[in-house]
């Protein structure tokens, strides 16, 4: 509803951002519905305008929870980018 992804009944910004990018690709071969695309780089936005953000669930990797924010960021970053060229 507000343009997040996340598998913790709750989007984070980092499933976000990887959801939205995968999502991009995919629409240039078949048809995504742009205002699933135009809410989650909203949502992105919002979360990239926080500057000191601290980039919640952390996620397992392995047996330890990790939330790297400059790979987070750089995720979200992308993820705009993408879909600037793509839409903006």
């Amino acid at each position: 509803e507000d343009g997040s992804w996340g598998f913790f009944r709750r989007g984070t910004a980092e499933e976000t951002a990887y959801v939205l990018t995968a999502l991009l690709h995919y629409s240039r071969i078949n048809a995504i519905d742009a205002d699933v695309l135009h809410r989650g780089a909203e949502y992105l936005e919002h979360e990239y305008q926080e500057a000191d953000q601290v980039y919640v669930p952390e996620l397992w990797i392995a047996k330890c929870l990790y939330a790297p924010h400059g790979i987070v960021r750089s995720a979200i970053i992308a993820a705009l980018m993408l879909y600037d060229e793509l839409l903006g």
